[in-house]
């Protein structure tokens, strides 16, 4: 009988543990089935995007096959098929060529009339060079001039454009060109500076076609002049046409803004719409090939304007002369329509000329261009043309004339001589050549104010006699005076736009450098006005202006005298209104009035017409590299580049680097530098917002510098995640290629563990070094590192801060200990002072807190060593305390740069006297502006694609909570997301410093993400917490954490918008948005009525009404005793003070980053594990936006809930076997009882709930603690799967043991 029962209860049991089995493993499988669809699916819709993202098309660009100098002349070839022999050798192809000149300016002759010499340049070499031409291809060559012809030199501007007895005679130019027999010319934009009547002469006189086939007649439409031509060619000279050579000629729109109401009769339309319709007429008059001579640059910022348009959008144009901004190019282009296209344009003033061969052929009855070259002719080879010079020769000599009659006699030299040759000293200082403008222009006028330019960046105003070709050298344009209204604001705008003329100056800069996009005529200089340009400021930003002693007032109206040309680009820009125009000395040229000027007077003074009203500041250059600068420039071992087109001077600075290479080439000895960096906490790239510069622009900076040495200061590796992901690997790459001489051990360099820091030891290819770290008694690091430059010997030396041992997990450095420093330096300074150092630089990561014991400090060991060495060259470098710091003790020079990569340190040594060693910080702003070095960026970016590839890395696979990190949330109230992060500190504090953490908090504005409900990634964490802070721990009094709260809640109430006050779901005021909104640990919880007074700068307020802090002995909450210290655990931002929270600081102990913090804790929920009444569980976090923990609530209801609570009463006892449970006795002024047990395995019901005693008071509140454990906490994934899955394990090794344990009884 017994024996069946006892089967009968196996049985059961059997059934019971599978059924358990069953329930415990379901829920896994199901989980994991469901993931796996749900990745198979997203698999699938991954593949369908790269799918899609492979279709498109591509645009096709531009392809310069060559970029031509500026002095040589060069060619380019392209063929639409591979050949073995050029075309012209294949039977039936025939040879054109194009020859064009551009921007030749009035130079008739090779003849400077401003500088009254014979020069290279002009017509006369230009013909030469085309007679050479046509003798190679007689019967196929065809001239063009692309524009700019008339104007430019005393004998066009002065005499024959405008000067009676002269204006009525043939113009010298055309009359050379019809010698020259042109086929073509161009309009130019300073075809128009004389007015329409003069081109009307010019296209009388030509016995060639005038173009522009985008400019009309605005009262009929019709072409100004014409708009192409068709040029018939006999090639074989068998006096029958061979090929129609279609010509476009095409003019720069912008005319309006320069000639403004001499080309009011005027339209001009875009070049490509000339272009095209220029296409269909030629292609209408049977052209075989065209060509288009267009007197505009490739690129302008008006698309209307540049060649380029045409080029990539007009079909049917087989070869393209350009002009207009003197860039000398040949190149060839790919067409809109594949064909590959010859291009060029020259230099100005007739010294080059273009030529374009096309190797044309017959196929199907149509010519066909089978290939092309283009080439850039240098004119100034070719002797000038006697035939040419004869025709002309009676205008030189009238221009001669003109030009030696004296009109007065010059003092002094009106220009200061040049510091370094080749940078105009007009455009840095006051001179009194432009005073001189400036004046004639106001006494003209009356004008309150006025601005001119240096017209030529090699103009001279010299002392003695004086005649036309000085005035023409200091105002080479023939514009007219304009006297015109302004306001104060707008002339505000007008100087800074001039400002920008400066390029800002780089750190490793020794010239100041111009604006490439400026030309040097575009740069005004004020009269009237006091100011200063602060050049290392932003661009708007620049100017400083006074009138009369006083800030010019924005709202005042001055008049202003400036040029013609420089009054229409100001109303084009706004800066003028339209009707802003009060005098315009037209026709009269500016240039003549400065001539009358000077007549009067008779004799001019240069001390007298200078006004000394501004200056250029912000260069801060060096005076021992500008003395160096300056003698290698007077050498011709360095030169000063002007812009490709010539008109802007002095674009490129003279950098160091130029220098120490120039000195190397020379074998001359060198300046002594230092660059040097600390606390760079893996800033591997630019962070504008944080003016971070990014080890890309580092080593740019670096290449600009040209340092000595470079040395870095130690805490390199550890701060950011993309650099932690690596724990420092990816940086050691960076650091390897910036190349440093030497880096310091700092102490976060063992925040990944000792062997890491070993292990750099290997990764590096410089040394690693620190004197006084040593493992288990024996030396760590390498003390010091001898490098020898140019003959000269430096020590490096490496000290790091005894604090590590508390500043990085006490894990990583068991076993490490930390000498003295001050010990430590003296006793390596001694050891290598037989080597014949000359200077040693002592490098430590000590930094000067006040927190830091004071014979740790970097500045105490500094002092130290000035007392110690009385013969010695010793640099202190530092780091550690984040600190901006230069200063000098004795003879020894100290420097720390602050931290990441927000400066860049740079010391300059003298050798030979210590005490006239100086230090200088390079700020972000100073450095941004360099280019990034392409192989360290290159670096950079693979790193970026490790880290990106990492943060894809799932830490929790099936998350059901979506965590709440939005703005308006987390900087106003608690929030789960806020909860989790400082739950993840509390429990990495149990362990992770000396001392458990008692509590730990986080501000609102560090959480810059929700954490979605799903699969949580590494992304996912560094989204929520992206600025590579890393965890501390303070001590904190219980005063200064009421003041701390109280902070924390002080912002005003959140209202709508008809102004009343938001409330939460409590009923109480919502507080505004503050990023300083403290997130706290379970271990804390405080409560506070935002209607009552909040914290000011002036005072703490009285908003938190209690404070609770967790009690591991007791495990209860208790209040917080205002003289008890406490363990806080934070971030290193808020440890120092951060976001207000001045009354934290102090000692701090340091940890890993918070992102790993996070990381770790949520990784460890993926654990399997027994389970533990402490585990957390992610469920824990449900609710999104719960008030546990911080806790509004008026103070009035929290007085009431805080009343003593009567005593409870007793429970009712527990039921006997078989029966009902007993009723819980009535307490007698307390809570009911508690309901009673149910009876022991009876079948009896539980008993019934006590009833509420007489006096009960309800709804206090208890604070009944939840246990805290002071163990490492584990959270939960936030699924019961894992404890279904275990307990399932649990109940299949229970039955296999029950069934053994059976089968061996009944075997017995």
């Amino acid at each position: 009988m017994k024996e069946q029962k006892w089967k009968r209860f196996i049985k059961v049991w059997h059934i019971a543990l599978v059924t358990g089995l069953l329930m415990g493993t379901s829920a896994p499988i199901i989980g994991l089935a469901e993931e796996t669809s749900s990745q198979a699916s997203s698999e699938i819709e991954q593949t369908t995007a790269s799918s899609s993202k492979e279709k498109g098309t591509a645009e096709s660009a531009i392809k310069t096959s060559q970029t031509v100098g500026n002095e040589t002349e060069q060619t380019t070839a392209s063929s639409e098929k591979e050949t073995t022999s050029r075309a012209a050798a294949d039977t039936g192809t025939k040879k054109l060529t194009i020859l064009g000149t551009s921007d030749v300016h009035g130079q008739l002759w090779n003849y400077s009339y401003e500088d009254n010499k014979e020069t290279p340049l002009g017509l006369a070499q230009v013909s030469s060079a085309v007679q050479a031409a046509r003798s190679q291809n007689e019967n196929g060559t065809v001239l063009i001039d692309n524009g700019d012809m008339i104007q430019g030199t005393i004998l066009t501007d002065d005499l024959y454009n405008t000067r009676e007895g002269y204006k009525d005679k043939a113009h010298p130019m055309i009359k050379a060109m019809n010698y020259m027999k042109y086929d073509a010319m161009v309009l130019g934009n300073h075809e128009f500076n004389f007015g329409l009547p003069l081109i009307e002469k010019i296209k009388s006189e030509a016995s060639f076609p005038i173009l522009s086939a985008n400019t009309y007649k605005k009262a009929d439409g019709s072409n100004f002049v014409g708009s192409t031509i068709v040029k018939e060619l006999d090639l074989d000279g068998d006096s029958t046409s061979d090929i129609k050579v279609g010509i476009i000629g095409l003019t720069t729109p912008h005319i309006p803004q320069w000639d403004g109401d001499k080309v009011a009769s005027l339209e001009f339309a875009a070049l490509k719409d000339g272009a095209e319709k220029a296409v269909q007429e030629l292609e209408g008059k049977g052209a075989d090939v065209i060509v288009a001579s267009i007197h505009a640059g490739r690129q302008d910022d008006d698309p209307a304007a540049a060649a380029d348009t045409v080029i990539n959008n007009v079909r049917g144009i087989d070869a393209y002369l350009l002009g207009h901004d003197h860039r000398s190019f040949a190149e060839t282009v790919t067409g809109v329509d594949g064909k590959q296209i010859p291009i060029a344009g020259p230099k100005d003033t007739g010294t080059q000329m273009m030529r374009i061969d096309l190797d044309v052929a017959k196929e199907a009855d149509q010519w066909v261009v089978k290939s092309s070259a283009s080439q850039i002719v240098d004119t100034t080879k070719y002797p000038a043309d006697t035939q040419l010079k004869a025709e002309t020769e009676e205008y030189h000599n009238k221009t001669k004339e003109f030009i030696d009659a004296v009109i007065g006699k010059a003092t002094g030299d009106f220009l200061p001589k040049e510091e370094i040759k080749g940078i105009p000293e007009a455009q840095l200082q006051p001179t009194a050549m432009i005073s001189l403008i400036n004046n004639v222009q106001r006494s003209v006028t009356g004008a309150d104010l006025s601005a001119s330019a240096l017209f030529k960046a090699d103009s001279k105003l010299p002392a003695g006699d004086l005649t036309y070709s000085n005035v023409f050298d200091i105002y080479k344009y023939p514009n007219t005076l304009v006297k015109a209204k302004i306001t104060g604001e707008n002339l505000l705008k007008y100087m800074e736009n001039q400002a920008a003329y400066y390029n800002a100056p780089k750190p490793g800069d020794v010239t100041l450098s111009f604006n490439p996009e400026i030309r040097v005529y575009n740069y005004d200089i004020f009269s009237g006005v006091d100011y200063v340009i602060d050049v290392s400021k932003p661009v708007g930003e620049r100017v400083t202006a006074t009138i009369g002693g006083q800030p010019v007032d924005p709202a005042k109206e001055f008049t202003i005298a400036i040029n013609n040309y420089r009054y229409e680009g100001l109303v084009g820009s706004g800066i003028l209104a339209p009707d802003s125009l009060v005098l315009n000395t037209d026709p009269q040229t500016l240039r003549g009035l400065i001539v009358e000027y000077i007549k009067d007077k008779g004799t001019i003074d240069p001390a007298k017409e200078l006004e000394d009203n501004w200056e250029v500041v912000g260069t801060n250059f060096e005076q021992n590299w500008r003395d160096l600068a300056k003698r290698l420039v007077d050498e011709g071992k360095l030169t000063i580049k002007p812009s490709a087109d010539g008109r802007t001077p002095n674009v490129v600075p003279i950098t160091k680097a130029d220098i120490r290479e120039a000195l190397a080439a020379e074998g001359a000895s060198q300046p002594v530098t230092i660059m040097h960096t600390n606390d760079v906490h893996g800033r591997l790239e630019e962070n504008a917002g944080n003016k971070t510069l990014g080890m890309a622009k580092l080593k740019t900076a670096k290449e600009s510098l040209a340092p000595t040495l470079m040395i870095d200061v130690g805490d390199v590796f550890q701060g950011l995640p993309i650099s932690n992901y690596s724990e420092g690997r990816q940086m050691a790459k960076v650091l390897n290629e910036v190349g440093y001489d030497a880096m310091v051990v700092g102490n976060h360099e063992f925040d990944f563990g000792y062997d890491v820091a070993m292990e750099y030891k290997d990764l590096l290819n410089f040394p690693i070094l620190s004197a006084n770290t040593y493992k288990d008694g024996k030396p760590a690091f390498e003390a010091s590192t001898v490098v020898e430059r140019n003959g000269q010997k430096f020590a490096i030396i490496g000290l790091t801060t005894p604090e590590t041992a508390v500043k990085t997990h006490p894990k990583n450095v068991e076993g490490v200990t930390f000498d003295d420093p001050l010990k430590s330096a003296i006793a390596e300074i001694d050891r290598l002072d037989s080597q014949g150092i000359d200077v040693f630089v002592v490098a430590g990561h000590l930094g000067i807190d006040e927190t830091t014991p004071t014979k740790w400090c970097g500045d105490y060991v500094a002092k130290e060593l000035d007392k110690a060495y009385t013969d010695k060259n010793i640099v202190f470098l530092d780091g550690h305390s984040h600190t901006e710091s230069e200063q000098r003790f004795g003879k020894v020079l100290y420097a720390q740069t602050g931290n990441y990569l927000n400066n860049i340190g740079e010391v300059t040594v003298d050798v030979a006297d210590p005490e006239k060693s100086t230090a200088v910080l390079h700020s972000y702003a100073s450095l941004s502006s360099y280019e990034p070095n392409a192989a360290v960026a290159a670096l950079v970016q693979a790193a970026k694609d490790e880290f990106d590839v990492a943060n894809s890395e799932v830490l929790i696979p099936n998350n059901t909570i979506f965590f709440n990190g939005q703005r308006e949330n987390v900087r106003t109230r608690e929030t789960n997301l806020g909860n989790l992060i400082g739950d993840a500190m509390w429990a990495y504090g149990q362990e992770g410093f000396s001392e458990p953490t008692d509590f730990a908090m986080m501000n609102g504005g560090g959480i810059r993400e929700n954490i979605e409900a799903g699969p949580i990634t590494r992304g996912d964490i560094i989204a929520v917490l992206p600025f590579g802070n890393s965890i501390s721990q303070i001590k904190v009094k219980g005063s200064q954490i009421k003041e701390m709260f109280e902070y924390s809640v002080r912002s005003e109430a959140q209202k709508d918008a008809g102004g009343n006050v938001i409330t939460d779901e409590a009923g109480q005021p919502l507080l505004g948005a503050n990023g300083g909104f403290l997130h706290i640990s379970k271990s804390v919880k405080f409560y506070y009525d935002s209607n009552k007074k909040a914290s000011t700068d002036a005072s703490v307020g009285e908003r938190v009404l209690q404070i609770e802090i967790y009690n591991r002995k007791t495990q209860e909450f208790e209040k917080l005793d205002s003289k008890k210290t406490y363990n806080m655990a934070t971030n290193d931002f808020l440890a120092a003070g951060g976001d207000g929270y001045d009354m934290l600081g102090g000692s701090r102990e340091e940890g890993p980053s918070l992102d790993s913090v996070l990381i770790n804790y949520l990784q460890s929920a993926t654990k399997l594990r027994v389970l533990d009444e402490n585990n957390v569980d992610l469920n824990d976090y449900q609710v999104e936006l719960s008030q546990d923990r911080i806790i509004p609530m008026s103070e009035a209801k929290f007085n009431e809930l805080n009343k003593p609570a009567p005593e409870p009463g007793k429970d009712g006892e527990d039921g006997k076997d078989g029966e009902n449970g007993q009723n819980g006795q009535n307490g007698q002024k307390g809570d009911e009882g508690d309901q009673g047990d149910p009876g022991k395995t009876g079948a009896g019901t539980d008993g019934k709930t006590g009833t509420d005693g007489k006096e009960n008071q309800t709804g206090v509140i208890t604070h009944t603690a939840q246990p805290v454990s002071n163990k490492k906490q584990y959270p939960s994934t936030g699924e019961k799967v894992a404890a279904y899955g275990f307990a399932g394990l649990l109940v299949v090794a229970g039955s296999a043991g029950t069934w053994i344990w059976y089968n061996k009884r009944k075997a017995s």
